[in-house]
């Protein structure tokens, strides 16, 4: 048996902001903030989503990995870590051309964390009952 693949969405999001950047239009991201693992600035959220600015004239230091999409940004005139677990990624846009260019990341999040429970089931595989021990004569 083949073993399963790795999710998509760190692969794709960087050529979706390249695309978004490219095209003169500025890549928006949209975050869940209820996600464990999210760390956004307090105060910028709406109804529980946060939308962000990550063209590379807005954010310093991106990194998009199999876990999350990390970058220093300033807020109110001050700095601050976002990090952004791919499980909490709700789409991408283009801020000049939302409608054209949206891109729901939902399903590819969904996909993320399965991918992160089967991880963390075949590390850690659950055990079914007590032992089973018999007397050896």
């Amino acid at each position: 048996m083949a073993s399963p693949l790795t999710p998509k969405l760190p692969f794709l999001l960087p050529g979706l902001i390249a695309w978004i950047e490219d095209n003169g239009c500025t890549p928006m991201l949209v975050a869940q903030v209820d996600v464990p693992g999210v760390s956004v600035p307090e105060g910028y959220a709406k109804d529980g989503i946060i939308t962000f600015n990550i063209s590379s004239q807005a954010v310093q230091g991106l990194v998009i990995d199999a876990d999350a999409v990390r970058f220093g940004a300033r807020f109110g005139g001050r700095h601050f870590d976002v990090r952004l677990p791919l499980t909490s990624l709700q789409a991408i846009f283009a801020r000049e051309h939302p409608k054209a260019s949206g891109v729901s990341l939902i399903g590819e999040a969904r996909e993320c964390a399965e991918a992160q429970t089967a991880h963390v089931e075949r590390i850690n595989p659950k055990k079914k009952g007590p032992p089973k021990l018999r007397l050896v004569d």
